[in-house]
């Protein structure tokens, strides 16, 4: 993998219950891991969800191979938020991961 195309800095985030002030338990994403990427935008689409029009656009994500990387976290790229679909070890030969995401826009 060519060190030139990890221009992207992203941040692995995990999903943790914290209580609040009120003791209600809520959800809270905190950032795990930080690492060079090359992010790739692919196809996009639109959809009707309660009255109102969505969008997501899937993404692909190459990074350097590393062990721990799994669909329960999610990325943050600046203010933007990407899930976890898929983890491709590219030739099975722990050198890179392809991660397949999705971004979410609207509300």
């Amino acid at each position: 993998m060519r060190a030139g195309r990890l221009r992207h800095r992203i941040h692995f985030q995990t999903k943790s219950q914290v209580r609040d002030k009120f003791n209600a338990e809520k959800e809270e994403w905190t950032d795990h891991l930080t690492l060079w990427s090359e992010i790739k935008s692919g196809s996009s689409k639109e959809f009707l969800a309660a009255q109102q029009v969505k969008s997501t656009l899937s993404h692909e994500v190459a990074i350097r191979y590393r062990a721990g990387i799994s669909p329960d976290m999610r990325i943050r790229f600046g203010s933007r938020h990407f899930n976890i679909h898929g983890i491709r070890n590219v030739g099975e030969k722990n050198r890179q991961l392809v991660l397949t995401c999705e971004e979410f826009f609207g509300k």
